[in-house]
């Protein structure tokens, strides 16, 4: 006969005290975050955007989740990255600040290895981007930033950019050394039986600029604007102009343009529209005459000639 000894369990008290204080303003500042790039159960939210670009992408089942919201200081999180690491450096436009994604490394060269005609087998090392594998990169960033601009809301202040690619710990400290507290969103993504995570690191003075400081701001200036222009409207009806519709926008600088050659490709850095079953789905913006300033937000609802569009809202530049 065997005597089993039951080892006492220790109890360790939880200190409540030590827990960190998250101010009514922080909390805002996420909700708006949230409700900005809705990454959970909308179905036509930003993940969803993701998934089915990827999906279409890799011919693969592909999945998104939102797995974590923390503060943390910018330093100590660049501190924090892999010597070797594969960074996407954001623009925030129209706003200064920077912001950064992170893509796990081992993630990233499975998905241009699969888009350069390698076998779908899980890499196992990680190496630094060579120039063909950062242009890769560069490229399924880009469409993925294309897919989420059609999920986001018609009036949507900021969007992001892609700036350049950094590939060590280095280039990611020398953008700025100064210290700012910053939202970490971090994300689970799976392609086919290949997973990692993605961490979307976003500078606390940009969420505030852009939902709870110059938003409002911003707002009176949009319907000041609108006013602005009704008052007019009559004095400028009977002026003849041409008028012509906006499906997208992007910024080239004047090297990119030289290099521009027949059957290449641009990406919008802003769209609302969609081009499905052979024709414009989405929205459009009605410019007149030379205006690139302001205009009307419009509907197609036919777009055989003469074309029907339907005015929905003035659109602020």
């Amino acid at each position: 006969m065997s005597t089993a000894v039951l080892e006492e369990k220790k109890v360790i008290p939880f200190e409540f005290g030590n827990l960190k204080k998250l101010s009514k303003r922080d909390l805002e500042i996420e909700r708006s975050l949230l409700s900005y790039l809705p990454f959970v159960s909308e179905e036509k939210g930003v993940a969803r955007a993701l998934e089915n670009f990827l999906k279409e992408q890799f011919s693969l089942p592909a999945e998104i989740s939102l797995e974590k919201v923390e503060e943390e200081n910018s330093l100590e999180w660049k501190q924090s990255l892999p010597e070797t690491c594969s960074v996407a450096l954001l623009n925030m436009q129209p706003l200064s600040s920077k912001a950064f994604l992170w893509v796990d490394s081992l993630l990233a060269q499975n998905l241009i290895q699969w888009i350069l005609g390698g076998e779908k087998n899980k890499i196992t090392e990680t190496k630094s981007l060579g120039p063909i594998e950062e242009g890769v990169f560069q490229y399924l960033l880009l469409k993925a930033f294309s897919s989420m601009l059609g999920s986001f809301q018609d009036f949507a202040r900021i969007h992001f950019r892609l700036e350049k690619v950094l590939k060590n710990r280095k280039e990611v400290m020398e953008p700025t050394q100064e210290e700012l507290p910053m939202v970490i969103l971090k994300f689970r993504l799976q392609v086919g039986k290949v997973s990692g995570f993605v961490i979307l690191a976003l500078p606390h003075p940009w969420l505030e600029t852009a939902f709870l400081g110059k938003g409002s701001e911003w707002d009176r200036e949009k319907t000041q604007e609108r006013e602005y222009t009704l008052k007019k409207f009559e004095q400028l009806a009977h002026v003849p102009t041409s008028v012509w519709v906006e499906v997208g926008a992007v910024t080239l600088t004047l090297s990119e343009k030289n290099q521009l050659g027949k059957g290449d490709v641009i990406l919008f850095d802003q769209t609302l529209s969609q081009w499905s079953n052979d024709h414009l789905t989405g929205k459009v913006i009605l410019r007149v005459g030379e205006g690139k300033q302001g205009g009307f937000l419009a509907q197609p609802l036919s777009t055989e000639n003469p074309a029907l569009i339907k005015l929905l809202d003035y659109y602020g530049g």
